[in-house]
């Protein structure tokens, strides 16, 4: 390890065929290399010690997870390639495929779960702050910084650090500021599905999650949030996932109202096997037992819904109008909008018909089964 495969050709953008394809994969572009060779290593090895990190885990991983090693580490680690593919593709067609790649969700448990571990040690807020801060990091620098990620841990930091110094947090400053590092870092991020999904599934929370939860006020505040937040997420990434994958699955609110709290616990007890199997295997090895058995009921559920809840919306050929439209939708059901009353719901009602003619003469919907 350490030796650089050098590539020089034509970098292009998959043709229309083949696009969804490589998106599944994920692939983005292609290159038409001219030119390749080997340059062996002559630097310090350091840089590469995230490689060596994550190919610990993942030893510890095929150790502790033996009939679910794919699956955590694409929970873990965002790496799909060792899973099933008919798991994988399970997950995907159930709108839960999100839970493989590393964002807020596993970013935030892990958090929560060093902010445990910081008080037990008694750490003032600003050493909390470092500490919390230097294992995110080392965390995202191990799974290779992917947007998402990056995003997630930015903005933690942010939240961090306006406690730490006693100012209020403000999520779309931090959301803003995460998007401006990630894009000096690797310009071409902005292009990536990846960047997109993860900042408009947020920007989707900051906007509409709030309003959703006074019009649900009459749930318990369990359900309340759980769907406010989901539902605004949802919307978020409606239009991109609609344009990208050309499809979007009408009961992803139920399979993640299921799926998402047993992949929260299956993370945080994933997480915390692999850090103790070092020092205490025995006591890993119990942890990971019931970690598995979480991950398994989390298959089980993407499995019975892709087998008993067909509704898979495909639109083909999706025109930009639509997307517009869609976007317009979400603007006025957000507080950023004024018009209210039947103003608000008879702009809704035309955005709605412009949205579904631009579906019937532009895109051709249909809804098959999974």
């Amino acid at each position: 390890m350490g030796d650089t495969l050098t590539v020089k050709g034509k970098l292009t953008i998959p043709k229309e065929n083949r696009r969804l394809y490589d998106l599944s994969q994920g692939v983005g572009y292609r290159i038409t290399a001219k030119d390749v060779g080997i340059e062996p290593a002559t630097e310090s090895q350091m840089r590469y010690w995230p490689q060596y990190a994550a190919d610990w885990v993942k030893e510890g991983i095929d150790a502790l997870f033996p009939e679910t090693a794919g699956t955590v580490k694409g929970i873990l680690l965002g790496e799909t390639e060792a899973m099933e593919e008919l798991v994988l593709e399970q997950f995907r067609t159930v709108g839960i495929g999100h839970i493989l790649a590393v964002s807020g969700l596993h970013v935030g448990f892990i958090a929560g779960l060093l902010m445990v571990f910081t008080k037990l040690l008694r750490l003032r807020e600003k050493a909390t702050f470092v500490v919390v801060s230097l294992c995110l990091w080392g965390y995202c620098f191990m799974i290779g910084m992917p947007p998402s990620a990056m995003r997630a841990v930015i903005m933690a930091n942010c939240l961090q650090l306006s406690k730490a110094l006693g100012r209020q947090y403000d999520l779309f400053t931090g959301l803003a500021l995460a998007a401006l590092i990630t894009v000096m870092i690797n310009p071409l991020s902005l292009f990536q599905v990846g960047f997109l999904m993860s900042y408009g599934a947020v920007l989707g929370i900051g906007a509409l999650s709030g309003a959703l939860q006074k019009r649900l006020h009459k749930l318990p505040d369990w359900l309340k949030n759980s769907l406010s937040i989901s539902l605004s997420a949802q919307a978020g990434i409606l239009p991109i996932s609609i344009y990208t994958f050309e499809n979007w699955y009408l009961f992803g609110i139920i399979s993640n109202l299921l799926a998402v709290p047993v992949a929260g616990a299956a993370t945080t007890l994933a997480f915390v096997a692999c850090l103790v199997y070092p020092l205490l295997p025995f006591l890993a090895r119990a942890i990971a037992f019931l970690g598995e058995g979480l991950i398994m009921v989390m298959e089980a559920i993407a499995r019975f819904l892709s087998l008993c809840l067909p509704g898979t919306v495909v639109t083909n050929r999706l025109n930009i109008l639509s997307v517009g439209v869609l976007y317009g939708i979400l603007f006025c059901l957000s507080p950023w909008c004024h018009a209210k009353g039947k103003k608000r719901r008879w702009i809704i009602v035309i955005l709605i018909a412009l949205l579904i003619a631009s579906l019937l003469f532009g895109g051709e919907p249909w809804i098959t089964g999974n």
